[in-house]
């Protein structure tokens, strides 16, 4: 019971935390400045997450795979609108 709960308690909260990357780009948007971001700090999340995604379909998690492709397509996209304002200026 203790563990079902859990379960769900974590997939949840891992894409909640995956969507807080929209709230970034939303923000990017918004005051279209990079500066204060990490290219180098992105680049490195987003092998994290990729690995993390990988590993989730070779386990077969699908909280996991859920979670991080989510993850994924949001640091993809914070990356990719920093690279641009970036490129910009």
């Amino acid at each position: 019971m203790l563990l079902d709960i859990f379960f769900y308690l974590s997939s949840l909260t891992g894409v909640l935390m995956s969507l807080s990357w929209f709230f970034q780009l939303k923000r990017l948007f918004r005051t279209k400045s990079s500066e204060d971001l990490s290219i180098l700090q992105l680049s490195v999340f987003l092998f994290g997450n990729i690995t993390w995604l990988i590993y989730g379909f070779i386990v077969h998690n699908f909280p996991i795979i859920i979670s991080f492709f989510i993850g994924s397509i949001g640091v993809i996209s914070v990356l990719l609108m920093a690279i641009k304002l970036r490129n910009k200026n």
